[in-house]
């Protein structure tokens, strides 16, 4: 059964009917008006609310129908489909009754008859009309009902919901105007007298709290105006009594009133359309021309000169006549060069000039296109176009000493030429004097129309006349002068381009053929290295050997680690290993590399510095020179920072990379005072959240580059993460290309021996405890939110802790209870789910890895794991010693070892190597999809000989189905540049937050 509802806007009444689908086709009343599928108004009555006050009434509507016969409204509509009268039996009610009702969330309805589509939008509507009159977005008018005037509220849609209105008129489901003969109205004004009609609910009942002393009728009649500000003040409606002369001028005074409050001639089918032409050149006269459009479809459109054609007598009424020449008389009101239209007959194109054209492009038009009136400006203009800015060419063909160093570093002197071009194609230094001297802001040049901003021209042009056109200087500064124009707010800069010298050409041309020499795989290093690692190793020597540092971003498992080492391996066999390397990396990979450098680099001195027993500073000084490499921690760096900063070291290789992401806090800024001749990060993923983090990667990498950490997030974490600029985001991405080498095992040209990696989503419902559990801790954090007493802070406090519980219900009960309760399966849908798959893992003779973010559930998972299946589960979390830890990972990696491995995310998320595993369960979902890619990782790479089946939990209707959206939203940011931000959850509106949080009816399994 379904429970659809029915706007009747001529006498402000809903609907309502009960659609029964498994009615048999053999109980229609066949006949030339059938009887579709449906309860009658007492069962209908049953699952309804007693306050709704139904009455019974017989209707008919159109209802799509194939062979006689209906077609159920939760069924696939078949083409061969028309639509045709059917008589339904409803029960109805008034307004007042039904606004309150779709108001109340979730929908009070009984016995869970399905809720149809129709009353989710009804819903939406109410919804939007409340969130109007809090914002006081309403105003006075005039409502037809059933042939009388009635005074009411009206909504008053503002600009910044204009969208979002549009929105929902386009979204109405057809099924809600079934009711409906007059199509054109349901399409144009359906929705908006339900938004009135709860408006106008709304405001009266404020207005009886507020002024019960306006309900006294009056014993004469007053006039029409009085009439109509007393029935506003009342309680209920009240027609109007007048003449019909005085009562329709008056209603036209009132709508000419409302005019540019609400939506233009809602009833109208009609609306006037103005479309804007240029001239072919520099010079000419730009018109617009007049015409009547379709509000239906935009595109058919009568000509103004047609509408008075004589050869097109009585094709075209008089409304369309009336609809071009009242039009016209309104947007003159906005835009008065229009008025010249109406001085003939039929009205002649407007005529303008460049400068008019831009006002009426950049101010107008808008305003016009908020009327409801339909604009066209010329493509060029409302499509993206080639931008205007500076072209930083930099010569290093002045640098070509033996010294390789001294080719391209930071500090090094450089030719730098500074053009303006539009998109790719560079203005002469007297095409752009002339450009500024002109002081436009449109342009015409080949064939085409631009726009610019002209201020910003003059500005840049000032600029550069003091600065300098073209000059020597380091490059740091030639990039840091291109910000500083920019920040003055000149041209932005567009882009960077190398030129001259035997060393050059790669940076532009790097994605394709590789410039540089492709090495050897050093006599030292034990093994041999894939295609794709001998690019890397390559790559990284050559950068830092023109003086730069170089970021190895290779996808997890594609080998990092071993390139590095490929690359002190090179230096040593070559005598290029001046003193000792400092590898930084987290704790839980010391053990990993120390033995990856063993086995591939056995030639190679290694010093671990770690443990309670590592040596004191005086004792690390003498002793560190004896050694070719130093692996150590990020915690150590900043407790033992005086015994590193004793050094210049030859190689500072930061492996995690991301480690040092935020560039505020005490360990990025000790790694940043470290001396070193070469600078490498190694990391999968070199932006998690923001592109600060990638500032703060170069800025260890080449200081300066980027300029300081401000100047960054104006010209490009700014208009990048807020803004979405494309053309940002390829300026940042051309510039920062040459250091960043970021290569994905997906891509079968990199690696051709690894399996497929298939990730589902495991969709899970809750059981009615966790439902219960889950709603208290909405309903209490939404109390807290209402009562609006937080600070930010604390809001954002009070929503992260609520997050965390409410995904800890999800797991299951015991997990946010900690009350060593029953941890079984019938109290969590999600382990049950878990145990069903499991043992299909299990008979197939698979092994899988199980992660979550909590450590208590890792705990309880374990125990109830072994008991169940009778095997050895083991665990990993943060509490586990590094011995321990590997001992665990040798015996999951043995063949016959335990099928089963719960890990702790952050404990088990990096630096593993588990490929025996071909099944990853993420029993609950982190916020960060690197993140989770990371752990996956540990089964998806080098090593591993089967397809990886990845499986993500999820409890449909929660906020975990929510932010899994946010998820597959922010991957799309990592792949952009690498990428930009997320919206952090707590930033939502209240809103927003409840669509989040609410538990949806399909979350409760059945059972």
């Amino acid at each position: 059964m379904t429970l659809h509802a029915f706007w009747l806007p001529d006498s402000y009444v809903m609907a309502f009917w009960l659609e029964d689908e498994s009615c048999p086709a053999d109980d229609l009343d066949h006949g030339s008006v059938g009887h579709p599928r449906g309860m009658s108004h007492r069962e209908l009555a049953s699952r309804l609310p007693d306050e709704l006050e139904l009455y019974e009434e017989r209707r008919t509507g159109l209802f799509p129908a194939e062979n006689g016969l209906p077609i159920a409204s939760t069924d696939d509509i078949p083409i061969a489909a028309t639509l045709k009268p059917w008589r339904i039996e409803t029960g109805e009610t008034i307004a007042e009754c039904v606004i309150e009702f779709f108001l109340t969330r979730p929908l009070p309805v009984y016995h869970k008859p399905r809720v149809g589509t129709s009353l989710t939008y009804w819903q939406e509507l109410a919804e939007f009309a409340e969130q109007l009159v809090e914002g006081t977005a309403f105003v006075p008018g005039v409502v037809q009902l059933e042939g009388k005037s009635y005074p009411g509220w009206q909504a008053a849609i503002p600009d910044d919901l204009k969208a979002y209105w549009q929105y929902l008129v386009a979204s109405m489901p057809p099924i809600v105007h079934a009711l409906t003969s007059d199509t054109e109205f349901a399409a144009e004004a359906l929705p908006l007298s339900f938004l009135d009609a709860c408006v106008d609910f709304q405001v009266r009942q404020w207005s009886i709290q507020r002024n019960p002393k306006f309900h006294s009728p009056r014993k004469n009649q007053p006039p029409l105006p009085k009439q109509w500000l007393d029935a506003l003040e009342a309680g209920h409606f009240k027609a109007m009594n007048a003449d019909n002369r005085r009562l329709d001028t008056f209603i036209e005074e009132v709508g000419l009133w409302n005019d540019r409050l609400r939506p233009v001639s809602p009833y109208s089918p009609f609306r006037l359309g103005l479309d804007l032409v240029p001239p072919d050149d520099q010079d000419g006269t730009w018109e617009i021309l007049c015409s009547v459009r379709s509000a239906r479809d935009r595109d058919l459109s009568v000509p103004a000169d047609e509408l008075f054609d004589p050869t097109e007598s009585g094709t075209h009424s008089v409304e369309l006549v009336g609809c071009l020449l009242t039009g016209l008389g309104r947007a003159a009101a906005d835009f008065p060069a229009l008025a010249q239209s109406l001085e003939s007959v039929p009205p002649k194109p407007c005529c303008l000039d460049r400068s008019q054209a831009l006002v009426f492009m950049t101010e107008a038009a808008p305003l016009l296109q908020k009327r409801g009136f339909i604009v066209r400006l010329p493509t060029w203009w409302e499509e993206p176009q080639e931008q205007l800015g500076l072209l930083l060419r930099i010569s290093t063909s002045a640098n070509t000493g033996t010294d390789r160093r001294a080719v391209l570093g930071l500090d090094q002197m450089i030719g730098y030429d500074w053009e303006v071009a539009i998109g790719d194609e560079p203005l002469s230094e007297a095409e752009f004097r002339e450009l500024a001297s002109s002081k436009s802001q449109l342009i015409h040049r080949h064939g085409g129309w631009f726009r610019i901003d002209a201020e910003a021209v003059n500005r840049s042009m000032k600029s550069l006349e003091k600065k300098g056109f073209s000059g020597r200087e380091s490059l740091a500064k030639a990039m840091e002068m291109g910000f500083s124009l920019e920040r003055a707010g000149g041209l932005p800069v567009l882009d960077l381009r190398f030129e001259g010298g035997a060393d050059a050409s790669w940076i532009d041309d790097f994605r394709g053929d590789q410039k540089f020499a492709k090495l050897p795989t050093p006599e030292p290093f034990v093994g041999t290295l894939r295609p794709y690692q001998e690019i890397g190793f390559s790559w990284m020597h050559f950068v830092t050997q023109i003086g730069f540092g170089a970021c190895l971003a290779d996808d997890m498992g594609l080998g990092k680690t071993v390139q590095m080492i490929a690359v002190l391996a090179y230096q040593k066999s070559m005598k290029q290993l001046h003193g000792p390397s400092l590898i930084i990396c987290p704790m839980s990979v010391v053990g990993n590399w120390a033995r990856e450098m063993e086995r591939f680099a056995p030639s190679l001195k290694v010093l671990v510095h770690h443990g309670g027993d590592r040596s004191g500073q005086r004792a690390f000084v003498e002793s560190v020179e004896a050694y070719d490499a130093v692996i150590t921690t990020y915690n150590l760096i900043v407790r033992d920072q005086t015994s590193f900063l004793s050094f210049k070291w030859h190689n500072i290789v930061l492996d995690e990379a991301q480690n040092i992401k935020n560039p505020s806090t005490k360990q990025t800024v000790a790694i940043r005072s470290l001396r070193g001749n070469y600078r490498y990060c190694l990391t999968g993923t070199p932006v998690e959240n923001r592109l600060a983090e990638l500032w703060s990667i170069m800025d260890f990498l080449n200081p300066g580059f980027l300029g300081k950490l401000s100047t960054f997030r104006t010209h490009f974490a700014m208009p990048i993460e807020r803004d979405g600029s494309d053309a940002r985001a390829a300026i940042l991405r051309k510039i920062t290309l040459p250091f960043i080498l970021r290569r994905l095992k997906s891509d079968r040209r990199v690696i051709r021996d690894l399996p497929e990696k298939q990730e589902m989503k495991v969709f899970c419902n809750l059981t009615a405890e966790q439902a219960g559990l889950y709603q208290s801790v909405v309903d209490e954090m939404f109390s807290r939110l209402s009562a609006g007493e937080e600070s930010i802070f604390e809001r954002k406090g009070l929503i992260l802790s609520a997050l965390v519980k409410l995904k800890q219900i999800t797991n299951h009960p015991a997990n946010f209870l900690h009350d060593e309760s029953e941890f079984g399966s019938s109290r969590s849908g999600k382990l049950q789910r878990l145990e069903e798959m499991l043992q299909v893992i299990l008979d197939e003779g698979d092994k899988a890895l199980i992660f979550t973010q909590f450590a208590q559930l890792g705990h309880l998972l374990q125990p109830k794991l072994t008991r169940h299946f009778g095997v050895n589960v083991l665990y990993l979390h943060g509490g586990t010693t590094q011995r321990q830890r590997e001992q665990l990972i040798d015996q999951f990696q043995t063949k016959k070892g335990p099928p089963i491995f719960v890990l702790s995310l952050k404990a088990g998320g990096l630096g593993l190597n588990l490929t025996e595993a071909n099944h990853v369960f993420h029993f609950d979902r982190w916020w960060n999809p690197a993140v989770e890619d990371q752990a996956t990782d540990r089964a998806f790479r080098i090593g591993q000989l089967k397809n990886v089946q990845v499986h993500k939990f999820i409890c449909v209707g929660t906020v975990e189905e929510k932010i899994d959206r946010m998820i597959d939203d922010k991957k799309r940011l990592a792949d952009n540049i690498i990428n930009a931000g997320e919206k952090l959850i707590t930033d939502l509106s209240f809103e927003q937050l409840r669509d989040a949080f609410v538990l949806s009816r399909d979350a409760v399994s059945e059972q």
